[in-house]
């Protein structure tokens, strides 16, 4: 193989293996941890129910969320962000990917209302919310200040 091939493919070290090994075990606990969290976050909002319409929403937003995770923990791991090609030193093309696939989880979070300004469009349920001992101090103090 020579190096100057533009599609040369150089297979994968024990080394490597092993560091995706773990990228993919940290990126599906992450995942695990977040989905729970938004079927939690929906069910809450949507009055304690989880329509089956959302099944294919979820899955690719567990997909999204698994792929970013993935991508980051990747570059994380990575000695540098810059590499030397035959154009001069250029970012590491793994920037450019998580860049795609932030954009796409966040333009499904958005229509899944998982933003704040989404969520507030969509006209969910507000869930009832608890003032703290400090809220309810201060609210107090101002209503006797008012008379």
């Amino acid at each position: 193989m020579s190096s100057s091939a533009p599609n040369e493919v150089y297979p994968m070290t024990d080394e490597d293996k092993e560091r995706a090994k773990k990228s993919k075990a940290y990126a599906k606990k992450k995942t695990t941890a977040y989905m729970k969290g938004v079927k939690e976050y929906l069910k809450e909002r949507n009055g304690g129910k989880l329509e089956q319409v959302w099944d294919l929403d979820m899955d690719m937003l567990e997909s999204y969320y698994y792929q970013y995770t993935f991508i980051c923990r990747e570059i994380e791991e990575l000695p540098s962000l810059i590499v030397n090609t035959r154009y001069g030193p250029q970012p590491v093309q793994l920037l450019g990917a998580r860049d795609k696939a932030a954009m796409r989880l966040e333009s499904l979070q958005k229509s899944m209302g998982l933003s704040l300004k989404a969520g507030k469009a969509m006209n969910m349920v507000e869930p009832v919310r608890e003032e703290s001992a400090v809220e309810e101090f201060l609210r107090g103090k101002i209503n006797k200040e008012e008379k």
